[in-house]
């Protein structure tokens, strides 16, 4: 038994199964439909306990008030893209505005948000702007990655009670 990365799965993977991890390894992008609501809310309570894992920032609402709030109005208001089969990422836009982009742990660093987010601007492209806490330092890194430009910083005034950043992105 040896830990290895997932890039160097297939390198290790016996040829019966090669095929199976080749798959997971590749992800099309869906519009989101309401039998999604469930997965939805646990990638993006799993994302943000993930990155939050410290304690520092805590959800303002209980797991119940998340499922219900992703099924009656995230859903229905926002235009949301999943990725296809298993939902392990999804992005959740508005006019000019991208309102969620979570992506599952086990599947981050494997392509599933650069994807999400160049829906998002595709959808978007005359610009759009974002929110992420001052604290998420991956996020943070992630989307002046991808050139977003931070433009305005708070010292809480969201329902987390934790400073935050302005991001805007202009093609």
């Amino acid at each position: 038994v040896s830990w290895f990365s997932w890039s160097d799965l297939r390198n290790h993977a016996e040829p019966g199964i090669a095929g199976a991890i080749a798959a997971l390894d590749t992800f099309t992008l869906r519009p989101a439909v309401p039998t999604d609501a469930a997965n939805v809310a646990e990638v993006f309570l799993r994302s943000f306990r993930y990155a939050y894992r410290d304690g520092v920032v805590r959800l303002a609402h209980p797991d119940h008030d998340v499922r219900r709030w992703v099924r009656e109005e995230m859903l229905p208001s926002s235009d949301v893209t999943v990725s296809a089969g298993i939902v392990v990422g999804y992005v959740a836009t508005k006019p000019e505005w991208i309102d969620h982009l979570y992506v599952d742990p086990a599947w981050v660093g494997r392509s599933v948000g650069s994807a999400l987010l160049a829906a998002a601007r595709n959808r978007l492209s005359t610009g759009c702007d974002l929110w992420t806490f001052q604290e998420n330092t991956r996020a943070r890194a992630f989307y002046e990655a991808h050139g977003f430009t931070a433009v305005a910083f708070t010292d809480g005034d969201n329902e987390e009670q934790q400073p935050d950043v302005r991001y805007h992105w202009q093609p």
